[in-house]
């Protein structure tokens, strides 16, 4: 066994009955572009990151607390079953292939967030205070 392989191995005997959305975040990543995954985790994967960003909510997020709380909750709920959904063999090669790359990873993660954050603050400016 490799050592990519001992390390998942390992973590997944640590914390079995932790649960991270961050880890299963980075093995879906890698396990939508594999071709030995089946349509239907690939599917829900893309329909909960498709609710998240859609103006369509359960509850609307006009609604005090409730409104981002239906986000908080179906979106992680549908991240975690595509994850459970997925063959053990794809699960495995993905989780080894986000061990490897998880600085990478992290650093994608942080340019994306602060991306969409200078998005939204030009988007503020653009729409409130342009004359």
């Amino acid at each position: 066994m490799n050592r990519s392989m001992q390390k998942i191995s390992q973590t997944n005997k640590q914390s079995t009955s932790k649960w991270s959305l961050r880890k299963d975040i980075f093995t879906l990543f890698f396990a939508v572009r594999d071709k030995e995954t089946p349509l239907l985790p690939k599917i829900i994967t893309f329909l909960s990151l498709a609710y998240l960003v859609s103006p369509v909510d359960l509850v609307p997020d006009i609604v005090p607390f409730a409104g981002y709380l239906d986000d908080l909750v179906v979106v992680p709920l549908l991240l975690r079953l595509s994850n459970m959904l997925l063959p053990d063999l794809v699960k495995q090669r993905s989780a080894a292939k986000a061990v490897r790359n998880n600085r990478k990873l992290n650093i994608l993660l942080i340019v994306f967030i602060l991306f969409l954050i200078l998005l939204m603050g030009w988007l503020i400016y653009f729409l409130f205070y342009r004359h």
